[in-house]
């Protein structure tokens, strides 16, 4: 089974930590950073299926990386995780692009079956 790779753009420490062993458990292929700037990085070098980016962090927040995103890498989907989102931040992500939008604290299985819905949709589009 081809497994998707996810980047997970999270300044902190304990969240990043949860997200990444939840989805590794799940057998993702898994990449974490603790900023938006790092992330960019990444993306420009690498090719990432899935994106799951805070939306409030050091370097490029969340929003930004998305544009970023919709400018270079379209193939990448976007999952925006927000601790303080206003419902305006999280429209505007999703108009900007964003797949989802979750609202911190979320529930770990509800990332996953985010995660899974976009893996699945990937798999049959191929």
């Amino acid at each position: 089974m081809m497994s998707s790779r996810i980047l997970v753009a999270e300044d902190e420490e304990i969240a990043l930590k949860c997200i990444l062993y939840i989805l590794e458990k799940e057998g993702y292929d898994l990449t974490g950073v603790p900023d938006g700037r790092k992330a960019l990085e990444k993306l420009d070098d690498e090719l990432f299926d899935i994106l799951i980016a805070d939306i409030k962090m050091p370097g490029l927040t969340g929003i930004e990386l998305l544009e970023k995103v919709q400018e270079r890498h379209l193939e990448t989907e976007v999952i925006i995780i927000s601790g303080s989102a206003s419902t305006s931040s999280m429209v505007d992500a999703i108009k900007k692009g964003a797949r989802y939008c979750i609202t911190k604290p979320f529930d770990l299985d509800e990332l996953v079956l985010k995660v899974k819905e976009i893996h699945e949709k990937r798999i049959l589009r191929k």
